[in-house]
């Protein structure tokens, strides 16, 4: 996300993660709709990572969540993951792995990676179950 000045914006707020977490969500059904079942397991998972960002920065009372760009990103480093596991320590862990357990255990190998995986072995139903999966999370968090 950029500031007006197009420089890098200093946070990217949990009200902005939010709305990309949304927007995800919404591609993803768009994409069951048009039977591309491997890039809604694809795309789910950063539908959830921008969710935990915004829980992150919820539980921390942050005003956004450090970018990348920002001056101060190195101390934020271990942050800046896509690793679902590390980000679920958003507050909200206890309950996601007590109540959503068998949802987070569907989708916390979810990794980046999975762009190149192009085997067209995903059905429709476990991309709609994903999609169950991702937002019985995001609205845990």
């Amino acid at each position: 996300m950029s500031s007006q000045s197009g420089r890098p914006a200093e946070v990217i707020t949990a009200e902005q993660f939010r709305q990309v977490s949304d927007d995800r969500m919404a591609d993803c059904r768009a994409l069951l709709a048009a039977g591309r079942y491997d890039a809604v397991m694809y795309l789910s998972g950063y539908a959830l990572e921008a969710a935990l960002k915004a829980g992150i920065c919820d539980t921390l009372g942050w005003e956004g969540f450090p970018n990348r760009g920002g001056e101060r990103a190195a101390l934020f480093r271990p942050l800046f993951t896509h690793d679902l596991n590390m980000l679920l320590y958003s507050g909200r862990e206890s309950f996601v792995l007590s109540q959503l357990a068998s949802e987070w255990d569907s989708v916390k190998g979810w990794k980046p990676e999975l762009r190149y995986e192009s085997n067209r072995s995903t059905t429709r139903a476990q991309a709609e179950q994903r999609i169950t999966e991702i937002e019985r999370i995001r609205r845990a968090l």
